[in-house]
């Protein structure tokens, strides 16, 4: 990856108000505007124009993509939307040059929730995966490098929603490993969060006290079984990456019972976390 410079802008000089981020020599322009500053937004007139929009939490669990032809009065709609109330900050993208149009915004938003649910760093409250409109040739090439430096500029603002796990890219070396006497899960850290990796096998049995200590934690291991894993001889395989907000986090996830993150996660070498990083 080449290297980028991001200018950041701070209208009110408030680092926890809205900020706007350009990438040099490039058209995208965004802007972080945190919900209880929306009014604040409506001097923007760029705002009122096509543009790619993330709802995010803010601890970046959670996370809805969308697309509209003038943001600030689709986000009033969002603002009333009881089934909504998960997000603290809207993420929004547009063209200096206000060169996006609608049908540009629609390809965006196919490609941008395709890829979020492939990294699946966060929960995605998007229910399906629009389909991708037709543009010409020559305009896919110019939206799919607009896409890039969406999630560049996602990435710099804390929220690497878009960033996508690749295997190839995982070094031996970087690979944590629970392992009990039906679970095999290795994971790794990446853009601050724990993700255990697809192809780990996880026993689907937890410990009594586990379960009634951790109900909620047992509520979400099931979730994630039904939605990612495949049962197969009473092991559970994860069919995609799975992200924890910590190791521990994980590491109850796979042992299925609480444990201390520091001796349960080991590398390659049979050395554990507190040994390695400590």
């Amino acid at each position: 990856m080449n290297p980028k410079t991001i200018i950041i802008h701070l209208p009110s000089g408030d680092p926890t108000g809205i900020k706007i981020a350009e990438l040099s020599n490039r058209i995208i322009r965004g802007y972080v505007l945190p919900r209880e500053k929306l009014a604040e937004a409506k001097i923007f007139e760029e705002l009122s124009k096509p543009a790619l929009y993330i709802l995010v939490s803010k601890d970046g669990e959670q996370a809805y993509i969308g697309e509209t032809e003038n943001f600030l009065s689709r986000i009033s709609t969002h603002g009333s939307d009881t089934e909504k109330d998960y997000w603290d900050l809207v993420l929004v993208f547009v063209s200096k040059d206000s060169s996006l149009e609608k049908s540009d915004v629609g390809y965006l938003e196919a490609i941008a929730v395709a890829q979020a649910k492939e990294a699946a760093k966060c929960e995605i409250h998007n229910r399906t995966i629009p389909t991708k409109n037709n543009l010409h040739q020559f305009k896919v090439s110019a939206i799919e490098e607009f896409f890039e430096d969406v999630s560049i500029l996602s990435s710099a603002f804390g929220y690497p929603v878009f960033d996508v796990l690749r295997e190839e890219e995982i070094k031996d070396n970087d690979v944590w490993i629970c392992t009990t006497k039906k679970t095999h899960a290795r994971a790794v850290f990446d853009g601050g969060k724990f993700i255990i990796l697809a192809g780990s096998k996880i026993d689907p049995n937890a410990a009594d006290s586990w379960k009634s200590a951790f109900p909620s934690s047992l509520e979400e291991r099931e979730r994630i079984f039904e939605k990612s894993g495949e049962l197969i001889d009473g092991i559970i395989t994860l069919k995609d990456n799975v992200t924890f907000r910590s190791p521990n986090h994980a590491g109850g996830f796979a042992a299925g019972r609480n444990v201390n993150a520091w001796i349960t996660w080991k590398n390659s070498d049979g050395k554990t976390m507190d040994e390695v990083l400590r």
